[in-house]
């Protein structure tokens, strides 16, 4: 389509096409003022000649190449939504777990890696707060304590939120050193740091802190990686 070309002609003399083009579907300006008879044109030119039919393979062959290949992948933010989901659910050898704890004051819950323990920690503190318990749940590190915090605020109704505390350890022994007024520092080199947070910490919290602050206690406390 050449809408401002006079038909056949340019500035430097008659329009030569190349040999492979046929000039029926060309369209030039001076075919504005009629397109409908052009495109007939175009048409009834490509009816008029003869064409072999194509066989069946050749046929099967221009499919292949003219249809478009694609897949259904589902979305990755819903794989996430589901394997999440998918955690959460306790089988029905955890709920068995479950059912026991009602019974046992004090349990000790082992099991391999992926086993459900965390999540079954999870569940019985929500079934705490909801029999009207304060609880306490601690676990291993700060990312799983906010993944947890986050399907605390989802399962529980707001006004039994507040009921649950769910933290590392570590950051507890901060949260009462704070509330004590105990100054909390941290060493830099690793070999200290770790007689700090093993030794240190949880000496200081038992030996002293506990008495100096009334607030907060807890009726059940659950641990995460005891």
């Amino acid at each position: 389509m050449f809408p401002d070309c006079p038909a056949n002609r340019t500035a430097n003399g008659p329009l030569k096409l190349p040999h492979d083009v046929d000039p029926s579907v060309v369209f030039y300006a001076d075919h504005l003022t009629d397109m409908d008879r052009a495109i007939r044109g175009a048409f009834n030119s490509y009816t008029r000649m003869k064409h072999s039919a194509l066989s069946p393979a050749a046929a099967n062959r221009c499919r292949e190449e003219l249809k478009p290949v694609f897949r259904l992948l589902p979305a990755s933010w819903r794989n996430l939504e589901s394997d999440e989901e998918s955690l959460v659910q306790l089988t029905t050898q955890q709920q068995q777990v479950m059912n026991g704890l009602r019974d046992n004051p004090r349990l000790t819950v082992r099991g391999g890696a992926g086993a459900g323990k965390t999540m079954l920690a999870f569940w019985r503190a929500v079934t705490f707060v909801r029999e009207g318990m304060s609880v306490l749940l601690l676990c291993f590190n700060s990312g799983l304590a906010e993944w947890l915090n986050h399907r605390a605020d989802m399962e529980l109704e707001v006004e039994l939120r507040n009921n649950v505390r769910i933290s590392t350890f570590h950051s507890l022994c901060r949260h009462f050193h704070d509330l004590a007024g105990v100054p909390f520092q941290p060493p830099s080199r690793r070999d200290e740091a770790q007689q700090f947070w093993n030794a240190d910490v949880p000496n200081t919290m038992f030996d002293s802190i506990l008495d100096q602050v009334a607030e907060p206690r807890f009726d059940a406390i659950i641990v995460d990686e005891a």
